[in-house]
């Protein structure tokens, strides 16, 4: 079993890079990105890829403490694969 691990500063929130090396620890299976208000963002799910019984949310490192919000689905889907998730799931409810 792989241990649970927070994001930035025991918050749920984590930086591309540290998904990216989570990913490769087989951490975080998928990527789930959610509608909100103002555009979109992506939320993790696997064994290991919950805080506290919240799941990991991508951030950005300009605001390291806020999810970072993408304008479309395909910004969301792009960063997704950049960083190296294989299953996306969509969430637009």
């Amino acid at each position: 079993m792989k241990t649970k691990m927070s994001g930035i500063d025991g918050t749920n929130n984590i930086m591309s890079s540290q998904a990216k090396g989570r990913i490769q620890a087989g951490m975080i299976d998928t990527a789930v990105i959610t509608r909100v208000d103002g555009g979109y963002y992506i939320k993790f799910e696997g064994e290991n890829s919950d805080w506290r019984g919240e799941n990991l949310v991508l951030s950005s490192a300009r605001d390291p403490y806020v999810p970072r919000l993408f304008k479309s689905i395909d910004g969301a889907v792009s960063e997704a694969e950049r960083i190296g998730v294989k299953a996306i799931a969509l969430n637009l409810t």
